[in-house]
């Protein structure tokens, strides 16, 4: 029988007897180079049971822990007090360590496992920090100055923004930032957490994995290698089917908004409603490309019963396009406009006045995407 990595980490965790209704992180499969992607609503014990099995890790094989958030502000004291308490309450830290440590306490970007008496005053320390803090935004700051060559155990939290804000182009600071912590030792777990739910991430596009994500329904579990042969794991979870659970949600959840159902984990996804396309008369005047990140899109200016409208649908491959096309990408014919040309023009007017209409959710939040995008690489090149 194979030896799986970390495997002492692995017995020493499952001795922990930590609650079955949780998240398992070792379950995953470890050792073959890439991301595990940990996605669910809220209160799944994601964050918690990652870094205890970290935690784990380190005792077993001294590997340290790379916490990560994307902004400076999401790591300071303040945000990350509560961080350990859960596994500090149920004494998860004097059962791994049989008794040598209780507790864990934080130190200018690190933290240390320690000692401490009933007052709370540390009687013991660690020697070496078993997890040290950083964010995407300060990418560069941490480039020149930081070396761990132990930090094998990167956690990713909340990789997906709640309120869907992204950086300045935000994916390559994430690799640069990888990069700094990895330097290209091949031993590297990065886990990647998220209670926001929403498929048009601008990780799952750059990582191409997007076709997988789209199809994904809660309780599903994902091993596969992307196109360029980058390993991924991917466990959406299913939603905590407790009493406690089902009785908050009835109580003060209980709505048809589809971004709430994906936050309280009533849907496997939080998205937005988009008005869709109606059936009634209308008249093609002039149609539009628009290519997405994701896929190529039509824009057809339409005049209905009730006025001008846009009507976004799915179109053929971008060679057959004789009319104008939309694109973040470098221009390569004359009929191509980068990003969305003159804003005044009809169209944009048009979706200014809520008068889009898409074929389905997934195409609206497409179009967003593009827009944001957009508005990223134009603040890129200002800078």
């Amino acid at each position: 029988m194979e030896k799986k990595k970390w495997d002492k980490a692995i017995k020493l965790y499952k001795s922990l007897k930590c609650p079955k209704q949780y998240f398992d992180p070792t379950t995953i499969t470890l050792g073959k180079m890439g991301y595990h992607w940990i996605l669910s609503d809220r209160s799944r014990g994601k964050t918690t049971n990652v870094l205890l099995f970290g935690l784990c890790v380190y005792f077993c094989y001294n590997v340290r822990i790379e916490y990560v958030r994307q902004k400076d502000k999401m790591v300071s004291p303040t945000e990350l007090m509560s961080l350990f308490d859960t596994i500090i309450h149920y004494g998860y830290i004097e059962k791994l360590t049989d008794g040598k440590f209780n507790n864990i306490k934080y130190n200018a970007s690190y933290w240390y496992l320690c000692k401490t008496d009933e007052n709370g005053e540390v009687e013991d320390i660690d020697s070496k920090p078993c997890m040290h803090k950083c964010c995407v935004s300060n990418n560069s700051m941490l480039k020149s100055s930081y070396n761990s060559p132990t930090s094998d155990y990167i956690v990713y939290d909340e990789v997906i923004s709640a309120d869907g804000s992204t950086l300045v182009n935000e994916y390559v600071r994430f690799t640069d930032l990888l990069l700094t912590i990895n330097r290209m030792r091949t031993t590297t777990e990065v886990f990647m957490l998220s209670n926001t739910l929403s498929s048009n991430s601008i990780y799952f596009r750059e990582m191409l994995i997007t076709d997988v994500i789209k199809k994904a329904k809660q309780g599903d579990k994902y091993e596969f290698y992307n196109v360029l042969g980058t390993f991924f794991t991917i466990d959406v979870l299913s939603k905590a089917e407790d009493k406690e659970r089902l009785k908050a949600v009835q109580g003060y959840y209980c709505t048809q908004n589809s971004e709430v159902a994906g936050l309280v984990g009533n849907d496997v996804w939080s998205y937005k409603s988009f008005p869709h396309i109606p059936k009634e008369k209308f008249d093609i005047i002039e149609c539009f490309y628009i290519e997405t990140d994701y896929k190529p899109y039509r824009i057809d200016l339409v005049l209905t019963e009730t006025g001008l409208k846009c009507y976004v649908h799915n179109t053929k491959l971008k060679e057959q396009y004789n009319n104008i096309v939309f694109t973040l990408n470098p221009i390569q014919r004359p009929n191509e406009i980068f990003g969305i040309g003159n804003p005044n023009k009809n169209i944009w007017k048009l979706r200014k006045m809520n008068r889009w209409c898409y074929a389905d959710n997934e195409i609206g939040a497409d179009i967003v995407f593009y827009l944001q995008n957009l508005k990223q690489k134009m603040t890129a090149l200002e800078i």
